[in-house]
């Protein structure tokens, strides 16, 4: 629609958005999106970016209620890091882009102040979402995409 005849590189962000979806659903869904890339432009190659790690327990906590448990979270950030990779195997055109690994789930999320505890006038600094980073994280984000498409190219000969 666009009258572009080809693309050479699409980045493709996979996250955490279908958390509730069976792993094997998430796995047909993002195998089909990649064929079907690959179909309509067979010379496109493609950047995979995995998920980052989820924030603290409070972050998600502020965002979710007590209904996320954050072990699971963790537990499933890393079973569909591993999902992405195995998919990213089984392409010679697709490049993987480890971004739990890379980003800084300490610092990267939004914070906010507290009383340390119901009687205190202390406060203290705590994650104040589970998923979604400040400006600083999406440009972490972007130094990812950044770093793999140059290994990307520069791999290309």
């Amino acid at each position: 629609r666009l009258g572009v005849p080809s693309i050479d590189i699409c980045t493709v962000h996979l996250t955490w958005n279908a958390f509730y979806s069976p792993i094997e659903k998430i796995e047909e869904e993002a195998r089909t999106f990649i064929e079907n890339l690959h179909r309509d432009y067979p010379q496109c190659r493609i950047l995979l970016v995995g998920p980052t790690t989820t924030a603290s327990q409070d972050g998600l906590g502020i965002n979710y209620g007590t209904s996320w448990n954050y072990y699971e979270k963790m537990e499933f950030a890393f079973r569909l890091d591993a999902l992405y990779r195995a998919i990213a195997a089984d392409y010679s055109f697709i490049h993987y882009a480890h971004a739990a690994g890379q980003f800084d789930a300490e610092y990267n999320y939004p914070t906010i102040e507290r009383p340390v505890n119901a009687r205190a006038t202390q406060t203290e600094t705590i994650q104040a979402n589970g998923l979604h980073p400040t400006e600083q994280g999406y440009l972490q984000l972007a130094d990812i995409y950044f770093r793999s498409l140059n290994a990307m190219l520069q791999n290309s000969n």
